[in-house]
């Protein structure tokens, strides 16, 4: 092969243009290996909207709840959640006549989860069944089966597109996740991984309810203000077949405050706050 040296200036040229064009390519694939290696799959992405969506150590948060009934009348709630990874404890302190109502969802070493409802009226604490999960909460559109965020033990991911920069998941349920719906679609945001949107089909495949998760705001951590949560602080559960809604608004909400273990306990149930 001829020395650079001795070829002539348009011989060097054309020789430089081909190494810049082999470069070029060169790193136009290894960009793409890079891309490859950091995409994401359908379960990557529903693990992480279920981090989203469980974020710091522990979670407390008031919210009121307002369902709206097919005849626009309304009922509102103020209920405070408690949340530590798969442990939630929920109760309602207002108004009266449904104050100390509470409900304990506690996550399986098997997997899966168990799910306790105290009724104070009658002093009684019962588990709720398979077949009671998929009614409403207190006659809500939120049923049983709702109020936690085991995306992950529940569903399987069947297909996930991208547009708008936000993620797309086809869900179907586990077999042995128990759910009344026969499918779902949920809709996440590129960034946040915070859901947006989810849509529930019912056994027959037909839309069942449709439930969408707005005004984002980031909350600090009580115990490093440094960090802060993105959260949404509106989640609206409609009922497509019947025209009643519930709508969940945050009050307030603190983040790592210690929430030991113990306090997620049947016995517990019972008792007051925190």
């Amino acid at each position: 092969m001829r020395s650079v040296e001795k070829m002539k200036p348009y011989q060097r040229k054309v020789l430089q243009m081909k190494s810049i064009k082999a470069g070029t390519i060169g790193l136009a694939l290894a960009l793409l290996l890079v891309s490859s290696a950091l995409a994401l799959s359908g379960d990557e992405v529903l693990q992480k909207v279920q981090e989203a969506m469980r974020p710091g150590q522990d979670m407390t948060a008031t919210e009121r709840m307002t369902i709206t009934a097919p005849d626009g009348s309304a009922e509102v709630l103020e209920v405070v959640i408690y949340q530590k990874g798969g442990k939630m404890l929920m109760r309602i302190t207002k108004p009266e006549e449904f104050a100390g109502i509470a409900v304990l969802v506690l996550p399986r070493e098997q997997g899966g989860e168990e799910t306790w409802l105290y009724l104070p009226a009658f002093r009684d604490v019962k588990q709720i069944l398979a077949q009671g999960l998929s009614e409403g909460f207190v006659g809500s559109d939120f049923a049983y089966e709702d109020l936690t965020l085991s995306y992950t033990d529940k569903y399987d991911v069947t297909e996930m597109t991208e547009e708008g920069g936000q993620y797309i998941l086809s869900l179907t349920p586990k077999p042995d996740a128990g759910l009344s719906y026969s499918g779902a679609r949920m809709w996440a945001d590129k960034g946040t991984f915070l859901p947006t949107r989810a849509e529930f089909s019912d056994r027959q495949g037909q839309l069942f309810k449709v439930m969408t998760l707005s005004e984002v705001q980031a909350f600090p951590s009580t115990s490093d203000p440094q960090r802060s949560y993105p959260t949404p602080t509106r989640i609206e559960m409609d009922n497509v077949k019947t025209g009643s809604k519930t709508v969940i608004e945050l009050l307030k909400v603190e983040y790592d405050t210690g929430l030991s273990d113990d306090f997620f306990t049947v016995r517990n149930l019972k008792r007051g706050s925190a």
